[in-house]
């Protein structure tokens, strides 16, 4: 009954708040390794864009980060807090860093009072532990999905070994989510973060992640080469199905020999997948560009006609946003969050490791302009009406407003 509650509000129509949030003063505890505005992480890429889209709208914001690399300057209602880790083992540099955010925390609060604090994704967890024992909202996420198994996930691992492990990781994030004032989750398919979602419907709300429609923006002019090209571009694992979709390929050559595929990215998995280009008949017609600096992605996707993402379960996909913003049709897998990103009318999705169903939409796409066309104008219409920044900050603000809310309201019972 709980986890319906929680489906429910996490697929309601998305609205803009109509009411300005007051400036307040937010400590946010960046949680992944690197806060950075140019460099490829995607988690510090995002935490940055959320920051400075608070700082647009009046927010004093302290901000608490391991490493840094910032090709700009933050605005100056943002303080930014370095913390970086002394101890490289595993868990135990996680454990320095909570033991730091708390003492900054503490330092903080005894200057300036502080209306909320907010750990953005992703959502390590115990990291918001860390302030256990102050009186603040506390915001979580935005979480996304979790990878389901997958070929990379390292074999061999004691089964109960892993499921003590698992179970430990259960109760603590039950114990975090419970603490927690407000949950923030990017779609349902989220829900697989929460443990025991049963317990914490009315803390849910929705908070997806926003893209900059100037930057990934149409092109201007119409791509000259009439020859249809997909586009795929994502690190170089098994997971993000880049096998498959060669495997794909090799049926839509034999069908169109006019078709070409651009494969974009770096990764552990690129010296094999030369080596089985190399044996394939459709080899003149695929592009190996290897890895994409960030400011030459928008120039990328401008030379497809199609993006494809045949990923066995993507928790979010950040480059469908781009892509579908610069207004290209989306094929990718029904899995993960993917289904909760692309709109019906802006791609087609298809099943996790099916090569032959990839290699039907991808034929039924590119061999029809028109609803190339469309799919790509429905893309970036969703773009600029639900997920541009502007539209993605009204979320959290009114995210920020309902925990405040609720804050106030355990606080008068």
């Amino acid at each position: 009954m709980g986890s319906a509650l929680c489906v429910e509000t996490l697929t309601t129509p998305r609205v803009k708040q109509k009411t300005a949030l007051p400036p307040k003063t937010i400590f946010i505890i960046h949680p992944s390794d690197l806060l950075t505005d140019h460099k490829p992480n995607g988690d510090g890429l995002v935490a940055c864009d959320f920051i400075k889209g608070l700082a647009s709208r009046g927010h004093r914001l302290l901000v608490a980060a391991r490493n840094t690399a910032l090709a700009r300057e933050l605005p100056a209602n943002v303080v930014l807090y370095p913390l970086p880790t002394k101890i490289n083992i595993p868990l135990f540099d996680r454990l320095e860093y909570m033991w730091r955010v708390r003492r900054l925390f503490k330092q903080l609060a005894k200057r300036e009072p502080i209306d909320l604090a907010h750990q953005m994704n992703p959502v390590f967890t115990g990291l918001s532990l860390a302030l256990a024992g102050f009186e603040i909202p506390l915001v979580l996420g935005a979480y996304v999905p979790r990878w389901p198994n997958d070929p990379d996930a390292v074999a061999g691992s004691l089964p109960w070994l892993k499921a003590l492990v698992q179970k430990i990781n259960r109760f603590v994030c039950s114990i975090q989510q419970r603490r927690a004032t407000l949950l923030m989750l990017t779609s349902p398919a989220a829900l697989n973060r929460v443990p025991f979602p049963e317990q914490v419907d009315s803390k849910i709300h929705r908070l997806e992640i926003g893209i900059d429609a100037q930057a990934f923006a149409p092109a201007a002019a119409a791509r000259r080469d009439a020859r249809p090209t997909i586009l795929f571009l994502a690190n170089l694992q098994k997971k993000k199905g880049i096998y498959v979709l060669l495997d794909a390929f090799a049926q839509v050559f034999k069908a169109n020999p006019d078709c070409r595929l651009i494969v974009a990215g770096a990764g552990e998995e690129a010296d094999a997948i030369a080596q089985k280009l190399a044996a394939m008949d459709c080899r003149d017609n695929v592009e190996l560009v290897g890895r994409v600096e960030r400011p030459n992605v928008p120039a990328l996707l401008h030379r497809c006609d199609i993006f494809c993402l045949p990923s066995f379960g993507e928790p979010y996909g950040a480059v469908l946003l781009e892509a579908m913003s610069c207004g290209k049709p989306i094929v990718a897998t029904d899995a993960g969050g993917i289904p909760h990103l692309v709109p019906s009318a802006g791609g087609l999705l298809v099943p996790p490791q099916d090569a032959s169903a990839l290699a039907a939409a991808l034929l039924r796409v590119s061999s029809d302009e028109s609803l190339r066309r469309s799919m790509g104008a429905a893309n970036r219409k969703h773009i600029e009406e639900h997920l541009s920044w502007p539209s993605v900050i009204d979320q959290l603000e009114s995210g920020y407003a309902a925990a405040l809310e609720l804050d106030s309201r355990e606080r008068t019972k």
